[in-house]
């Protein structure tokens, strides 16, 4: 008998089918997955398709529903750090903030910080540099010349 491919279902689902197929559900550990769904399972020991005996024990690693926000975000292009942020199965917020040191176009912050986990779906910030406020106009001020009287006005020309 093999190990019956169980990668992709629920914990609940795969402990069924090993048990229908005469296994039992040894050591159940937790691993961070982009790929898969929280608790659905990532893999088995012995690996799926592998010979076993009818009552060996089977170990399943599950996704733990958590993921790492990339590192090497913060200084890459914009729409590089949407990619790789949305590759891991985050969500994007790009806000744009005025800074003196970074690049137009390129990434100066990423909340949470690079390498942090945090669920998968959760949103994660990036920040883009934009361009610095318009500096305010002065008030126009506009003079005009004292008014001619009428009598010192030339004729109108005809």
């Amino acid at each position: 008998m093999t190990v019956p491919d169980v990668a992709g279902m629920t914990q609940d689902q795969a402990r069924s089918t090993l048990e229908s197929a005469g296994l039992t559900v040894g050591n159940v550990s937790t691993s961070d997955d982009a790929s898969q769904d929280k608790d659905h399972v990532i893999s088995t020991n012995p690996a799926i398709g592998k010979s076993v005996k009818k009552g060996d024990s089977i170990a399943l690693v599950v996704a733990s529903g958590n993921v790492s926000v990339p590192s090497g975000l913060v200084g890459s292009s914009q729409s590089e750090a949407v990619a790789a942020i949305q590759a891991v199965g985050l969500q994007t917020n790009v806000v744009a903030q005025y800074n003196d040191d970074a690049a137009s176009g390129t990434v100066f912050g990423v909340s949470p910080d690079e390498g942090t986990k945090t669920a998968k779906g959760q949103t994660s910030r990036s920040t883009s540099p934009r361009a610095p406020p318009r500096p305010p106009l002065p008030p126009l001020v506009v003079t005009l010349a004292e008014p001619t009287p009428r009598s010192e006005r030339p004729p109108p020309v005809r």
